[in-house]
């Protein structure tokens, strides 16, 4: 009683293992072991009773959450929710397994869980934990948490080789070549996110990336300390695929303020004080008593902004249409705000995707992708970078 209640027992070959709220235990069973006056045990066959109980080491149980158990072979898994950790019992006693890369991971997730389900797949000798609309896999040889899976099964179980789990009450065989295909739903996409980061003391300006596998592969996500970026192509030579790095479109929402621009980038301009402007129906013409910065191009997809000195706030007008002298000319939504004669300022923003070759950072973590339902390889990722300067 002082270990909480009993939530699961487990039999073995020689003893039944006991799944406490806060302890887990090893009773003998099918024998008893009687003890000598100098300690020593003598074991003693008795069908008909439950032997000596031998705590495991670790203060550890598995809470109220019986249905995260799996076995397979020597080995169980489970989870204790009351303290945050993923667990597996073999041989050498319990091993706080969600501590290999995953201790955030599950500390957060299984502390808000209502149901924390675990099955074995023994196809791919992987337990699987599914709680949160989430389902994370770990695997022995590798003594880590490898992969998200995107399936939320309802019960699962191997047999015969063959990884079987429940949804909505049906059972769906895990064995068939339609590969990101759950449960009769669309197609997921697969995806592998990893750190690119050589000289992590440098700024480096990440130009290309490639890589070799199967074509289909896309990089919608490139992340910098610094920039965005993307890959949504690659070109095939000499059985590599590779491609530009290029920037984001810009993005900007004048009702609340945010959006992908960034002021700090290499392609976000000054122009300078608007000196007067006209609003026609469907453009803006701003004239700035200058001659215009020579980067601004027009019909390029270069946006233009202007700071508002009266509240603070940064406003898109629109896309550059037509540049004469000093006068720029822009799409613009009637109603939207203008900028305010001798006051504010105006500023634009390259387009990225065309202009960007390269993104520039510490490290870019960077996500791989592929959404189809036939197998698709990836052996391996590089990117073409120098030192910033």
């Amino acid at each position: 009683p002082a270990y909480g209640s009993i939530q699961k027992l487990h039999t073995r070959d020689s003893d039944t293992i006991v799944l406490c709220e806060d302890k887990i235990l090893r009773v003998l069973t099918n024998k008893d072991a009687l003890y000598n006056a100098d300690g020593n045990a003598n074991i003693t066959s008795n069908q008909a009773v439950l032997g000596q109980t031998v705590p495991f080491a670790g203060e550890f149980g598995i809470s109220k959450n019986p249905e995260s158990f799996a076995s397979y072979g020597f080995r169980t898994y489970f989870s204790d929710k009351a303290r945050g950790v993923v667990l597996r019992l073999s041989r050498d006693g319990l091993t706080e397994i969600s501590s290999h890369g995953m201790s955030d991971f599950f500390v957060d997730n299984l502390k808000v869980a209502t149901t924390v389900f675990g099955s074995f797949d023994d196809q791919t000798n992987c337990y699987n934990i599914t709680l949160n609309s989430k389902t994370a896999s770990f695997k022995e040889n590798v003594r880590g948490w490898p992969t998200l899976k995107s399936f939320i099964p309802e019960s699962g179980l191997s047999l015969n080789n063959t990884y079987y789990t429940f949804k909505n009450g049906e059972l769906y065989s895990h064995d068939n070549a339609n590969r990101n295909t759950f449960y009769g739903t669309a197609t997921e996409e697969s995806s592998v996110t990893f750190m690119i980061n050589d000289a992590p003391s440098n700024i480096k300006n990440y130009q290309t990336l490639s890589y070799e596998g199967s074509a289909g592969w896309t990089a919608p996500s490139i992340e910098t300390d610094q920039q965005s970026g993307r890959v949504l192509s690659f070109l095939e030579k000499e059985g590599m695929w590779y491609n530009y790095i290029k920037g984001l479109d810009t993005t900007w929402d004048n009702s609340s303020f945010t959006g992908s621009l960034d002021t700090k980038e290499f392609s976000v301009q000054g122009v300078g004080t608007v000196v007067a402007t006209t609003d026609n129906t469907g453009s803006l013409s701003i004239e700035m008593g200058a001659d215009i910065n020579v980067s601004l191009q027009a019909n390029a997809g270069d946006i233009i902004f202007f700071k508002d000195i009266s509240t603070g706030n940064t406003v898109k007008i629109g896309q550059c249409t037509a540049i004469s002298g000093s006068l720029i000319t822009c799409a613009h939504t009637v109603g939207q705000p203008i900028p305010e004669d001798e006051v504010d300022f105006i500023f634009f923003a390259k387009n990225s995707e065309v202009n960007t070759s390269g993104i520039v950072g510490y490290y870019a973590e960077t996500k791989m992708e592929v959404t189809s339902s036939s197998m698709k390889e990836l052996f391996a990722v590089n990117a073409q970078t120098f030192i910033s300067s």
